[in-house]
């Protein structure tokens, strides 16, 4: 069925034509000025088009002549040596200074950064990277008139949503010091406004408004291309009409066309001419099923209604206007013949195994307050947009599960931050008063008194809920 291939198994990046049309919109952005923010849901290759943007080969295509001009710093969440602002600044200043040091920046600037980049690894002063960092960004800006700053800033979900907002107030200063001369692009799975809510926030989103961009399944040369590259790791390669085979029944989604490959040249599956038999098998692959499970978990579940509506009775409620808005900015429905489905036929047998009881289940009640056991929020029947974090959300659980229960600052801090709690890095009182204090505020806002936490002084916190 194989045929050997050897040059695939050389492909170690991707072409310069990797997801083109969508690269080219960003390229405009950045030479305008302006910043971008780009959703993908699991196994969208997000990270993989924020490595080829800041790939050599792929920035001097775009930019050609005025790739001197631009100076990229790469921030990937992961990357960060704890998730917090500081950190995230001494990533950001490490980026500057590497930069300055590649482009033709002069010496006594690139000793000031260098300076202001050891001080923020030194500190522990959030307040104070965060000024220096400014110095360090206007020193460098004002040594040429025409630089231009692009920050990139990969996995930022949870960065988003647990960073001081402080962070983001001085993002947007310094955009507006140095107007069309900074860019952010940044990369999330939700789009901003689902991941955190407030005054700060939304000055911040301001800047992305106008260039909200979604990563969709690959085109036909990026599947064939991402095909020639797995099954060349194991010396083989794909007859055309088995890619296309492929290509057709995932929908071009990178993690599944993957996951199916990797099946195939393991001898895992077959593909029967049934279209119908053929699912079947691969649906019966644990990579395969793994990844339709982190695409359908990481939908809300509005979202989720819609697809199962899509699937079973083949159109969506009218209330779910917005979900659906969102499903296509995301590319997880496309139109047909003026009907909308989902984007492939493999997740839509996935979808049409999913019973809706299921994702309603619940875990934990506590009055009008549910969670349930996809981590959805409920309060009085409707969904709490966005979604909390993940330690707000497991405050909260613990919460509800004896409201009335006085629960003091150890037993807090053993369920919500378990791995400071064995290592003895409790948080401060001010942080985990902060972090009830932004719990109240969201369940306010969802119509619940506002002290309905309250606090004991000296002796911790309860729900107070009928």
């Amino acid at each position: 069925m194989f045929n050997v291939n050897t040059q695939a198994a050389n492909l170690k990046t991707h072409p310069l034509t990797y997801r083109q049309p969508l690269v080219e919109q960003v390229v405009r952005c950045v030479r305008a000025g302006d910043s971008c923010s780009l959703i993908g849901v699991s196994g969208m290759a997000k990270s993989n088009l924020f490595r080829h943007l800041l790939t050599p080969a792929v920035r001097q295509h775009y930019l050609s002549d005025a790739l001197q001009r631009y100076l990229f710093l790469a921030a990937d969440s992961h990357a960060l040596s704890e998730l917090s602002e500081r950190a995230a600044y001494e990533l950001l200043s490490e980026r500057l200074l590497v930069e300055c040091e590649q482009q033709v920046i002069e010496q006594d600037v690139i000793d000031y950064v260098a300076g202001i980049t050891q001080f923020i690894q030194q500190s522990a002063d959030a307040a104070a990277c965060r000024r220096v960092f400014g110095h360090a960004v206007s020193a460098v800006l004002g040594s040429d008139p025409d630089l231009h700053l692009v920050c990139l800033f990969d996995q930022f979900d949870e960065a988003y949503q647990t960073f001081n907002p402080h962070f983001f107030v001085h993002l947007r200063a310094l955009r507006d010091e140095h107007k069309y001369r900074v860019s952010y692009l940044v990369f999330t799975r939700e789009e901003l406004p689902q991941l955190r809510l407030g005054a700060e926030h939304e000055e911040f989103y301001e800047l992305f408004s106008a260039n909200v961009m979604g990563l969709g399944p690959y085109e036909r040369e990026d599947a064939l291309g991402l095909l020639q590259r797995v099954a060349g790791r194991y010396g083989v390669g794909l007859p055309v009409e088995t890619s296309e085979r492929l290509i057709g029944l995932t929908g071009g989604h990178p993690g599944l066309l993957k996951a199916a490959c990797l099946a195939l040249v393991k001898g895992q599956v077959s593909l029967p001419e049934s279209d119908e038999q053929a699912l079947a098998g691969l649906l019966q692959v644990d990579d395969v099923r793994t990844e339709c499970g982190k695409l359908w978990d990481g939908l809300g579940e509005d979202e989720r209604t819609v697809l199962r509506d899509l699937v079973i009775k083949r159109k969506a409620a009218p209330g779910n206007a917005e979900a659906g808005r969102r499903l296509r900015l995301k590319h997880l429905v496309k139109e047909e013949n003026q009907i909308t489905r989902p984007f492939g036929v493999l997740f839509t047998e996935y979808i049409a195994a999913q019973k809706a009881s299921a994702a309603h289940s619940t875990k934990t009640q506590a009055g009008p307050i549910r969670i349930d056991t996809a981590g959805e929020v409920w309060v009085g029947g409707q969904q709490m947009v966005p979604p909390l974090t993940r330690k707000e959300l497991l405050l909260l659980e613990y919460l509800c599960l004896e409201p009335g229960r006085l629960r003091t600052k150890d037993e807090i801090v053993a369920v919500v931050y378990p791995d400071e709690y064995q290592r003895g890095n409790s948080p401060t009182d001010d942080a985990l008063h902060a972090m009830i204090k932004r719990l109240r505020i969201r369940l306010e806002q969802s119509g619940l008194p506002s002290n309905c936490i309250t606090t004991l002084r000296g002796k911790g916190y309860r729900l107070e809920i009928g």
